[in-house]
């Protein structure tokens, strides 16, 4: 019979308006190539009569150094313990609260057991008596038969050896994570661990028992983050590297180890904190304003070109309308500090080509600048100093480039350059 545990992590959640998931890790009670340490709260369900949980991780516990227990139960139902010293079995009742007893002779078992397929209990703390009266927390054996469980904690996997691996599991459902081919979705999953990454993992794609595509998770880190979406489920020929076509669906989504035993060294043990999944629409726009090209854009972001943007603050290369920010290219900026190479709007800024009030290299209005020479550089005549190139007329039907020292350039040159009387940055 299947045995197999999982520790839930969190629950669902909505972020922002994308569904927010977190998922646990498959424990089989039988595993391939790995080994599960965890403790803290439990829960426990019977689907055989006299199933057995096993509460530590060895089959013995010294009686010379351990002599009882304390475990603490929030919910029960039909169970008892099952404890095995001085050569004969032991079978106290487990209640709601607390639960202690001793043992006077090594124990060669301690579990929990269920007296009826359906029995349940929650256990929330479990600790081993040592010999001076102070308490040690159990950490679970991960052996059972007869029983589901649920394990709130992280969980510590020690991988023995290659393919050695876990699938990604849905605490909700209790079922594998499963994703199929066109169905619109990206799921943005994140890995954190404990600690850095030891050893090289990947995370493989399965469909019926067959692995088609992997990603790499590379030693040294602490937090991975990969997606699952069409374009993960590409297939490639091993030989060629050519797509060779798509997988249809993920019908288990792995962690697993892939390093052989020369390249790889075990056993060694990756302590894991939470897999979290985000859940968005394949082909709905960023929000959030990291995108090359929006062409409304509000709010704060780190936009490239925005036509219209109406938020307050944002690192933009090329904003047309009001943005308080630093960016590069501002046609009408109504007031901020910023920090812009051309801005023809009012504002305290350190910009190079101002037409309102501020500290700036080239102002045509009033205000005290670092130009060369003169007190004028605008069409209007108004006051201030100028770095020494006036308002530069174009030519009828074309543009005409300058150099800051005012040498007329082609335009194809780039870098700051003065056209049709206005500083621009030529990319």
């Amino acid at each position: 019979m299947k045995k197999f545990l999982f520790f839930a992590l969190l629950s669902c959640a909505a972020l922002a308006g994308k569904a927010q998931t977190s998922y646990s890790l498959y424990i089989d009670g039988f595993p391939y190539k790995y080994t599960a340490a965890f403790s803290g709260k439990i829960a426990i369900t019977f689907t055989d009569q006299y199933g057995e949980f096993k509460l530590t991780q060895t089959n013995a516990v010294d009686a010379s150094v351990y002599t009882g227990y304390r475990i603490v139960v929030s919910e029960a139902s039909s169970c008892q313990f099952k404890l095995t010293y001085g050569g004969s079995d032991h079978y106290p009742s487990v209640s709601v609260g607390e639960n202690t007893g001793t043992f006077t002779s090594n124990l060669t078992a301690f579990e929990l057991q269920g007296k009826s397929a359906g029995s349940y209990v929650t256990v929330e703390e479990a600790y081993l008596i040592k010999a001076d009266g102070t308490e040690e927390e159990m950490f679970y054996g991960g052996d059972a038969w007869g029983c589901k469980y649920d394990v709130y904690e992280p969980a510590a996997i020690t991988y023995t050896g290659q393919y050695g691996g876990n699938y990604i599991n849905d605490p909700e459902t209790n079922e594998p994570f499963t994703y199929t081919y066109g169905s619109g979705k990206k799921h943005t999953f994140t890995v954190t661990l404990a600690e850095a990454l030891p050893q090289n993992l990947l995370v493989e794609l399965d469909e019926n028992g067959e692995g088609y595509a992997w990603i790499n998770l590379m030693a040294g880190e602490s937090e991975y983050t990969f997606v699952i979406d069409d374009a993960a489920c590409t297939k490639y020929d091993k030989t060629t590297g050519e797509v060779t076509g798509h997988g249809d669906e993920v019908s288990y989504l792995y962690i697993k180890c892939d390093e052989d035993a020369d390249s790889g060294v075990y056993p060694f043990t990756v302590n894991f904190k939470s897999i979290v999944d985000v859940v968005s629409d394949a082909d709905a726009e960023d929000e959030s304003g990291n995108d090359e090209n929006v062409e409304q854009g509000e709010g704060n972001g780190s936009d490239e070109e925005v036509g219209e943007g109406s938020g307050e603050e944002g690192n933009d290369e090329n904003v047309d309308e009001e943005n308080n920010g630093d960016d590069e290219n501002v046609d009408e900026n109504t007031g901020g500090d910023n920090t812009d190479e051309e801005v023809s709007g009012e504002g305290n800024s350190n910009d190079e080509d101002v037409s309102g009030e501020g500290n700036d290299e080239d102002v045509s209005g009033e205000g005290n600048t670092s130009g060369e020479e003169g007190n004028t550089s605008g069409e209007d005549g108004s006051e201030g100093d100028s770095t020494g190139i006036d308002s530069v007329p174009a030519a009828s039907g074309e543009s005409v480039y300058y150099n800051l020292a005012g040498q007329r350039v082609d335009g194809s040159t780039g870098g700051l350059l003065v056209k049709d009387g206005k500083k621009v940055l030529v990319k």
